[in-house]
């Protein structure tokens, strides 16, 4: 189960980030205005959210049984979900550009990659403590 879960959480990852950074050389007015949530720029904020997820799957690929691996998809999922909390405290009834220009590429509804992108903010959260219950068991039974 820890290796589905390693291995999806690093797919996820590394689509959400590629997309993310793919998002930040379209021209849509969107990525020049400014998040009500950091302050910044969208097109900043695609850009350090999909280069995080990118060194993400760098690290977890780079040092697969070091506990960063365990704990930095937690920590992305924490980050992703505070922000969509602060989100909706913000505008109640709109809904986060999580990924950009993609979702209008894709031809997916606004409430429909709201709700996707929260879901897969959770997945990396659950994804994390299970992968690291998983190794916290391995060390307490090594014969498994």
């Amino acid at each position: 189960m820890t290796c589905a879960c390693y291995v999806a959480i690093n797919l996820l990852l590394l689509l959400t980030g590629a997309a993310k950074l793919y998002s930040t050389t379209g021209t849509d007015a969107i990525l020049g205005y400014t998040d009500p949530v950091l302050g910044i720029n969208y097109r900043m904020i695609f850009l350090v959210a999909g280069g995080a997820e990118i060194a993400t799957v760098y690290l977890m690929l780079g040092l697969p049984r070091h506990s960063i691996c365990f704990l930095l998809p937690g920590w992305l999922g924490v980050c992703f979900i505070t922000y969509r909390v602060l989100w909706w405290l913000e505008r109640p009834a709109g809904y986060c550009p999580c990924m950009g220009t993609l979702t209008t590429a894709i031809h997916l509804s606004p409430s429909s990659a709201s709700v996707l992108f929260f879901f897969l903010a959770l997945v990396l959260l659950a994804g994390s403590a299970l992968m690291a219950y998983s190794r916290r068991s391995q060390r307490a039974n090594p014969t498994r």
